[in-house]
């Protein structure tokens, strides 16, 4: 439960939904969220390089060069290794 706390507060993941209770109330979306920043960071992609994809993501479809150049390097320093 930290990690998913971390990840929220950090910006990895977009702001989760909150029942009026306040408690997080995790939907789909959110969960996909989760899972694909789970995967990047087993690859050995860093929090910054996460946080600037997410943000790219937030800014629409016109920055999809740009984050596909964020996957290619991680790509490169994975084969490198």
């Amino acid at each position: 439960m930290q990690t998913l706390r971390y990840y929220e507060r950090e910006g990895l993941i977009p702001a989760i939904h909150r029942d009026p209770n306040g408690v997080r109330d995790y939907q789909k979306d959110e969960l996909y969220w989760i899972h694909y920043v789970q995967a990047l960071r087993n690859s050995g992609v860093t929090v910054a390089s996460i946080k600037k994809y997410v943000g790219l993501v937030q800014k629409g479809s016109e920055t999809r060069e740009q984050r596909k150049q964020i996957l290619l390097e991680q790509r490169q320093a994975l084969l490198k290794k």
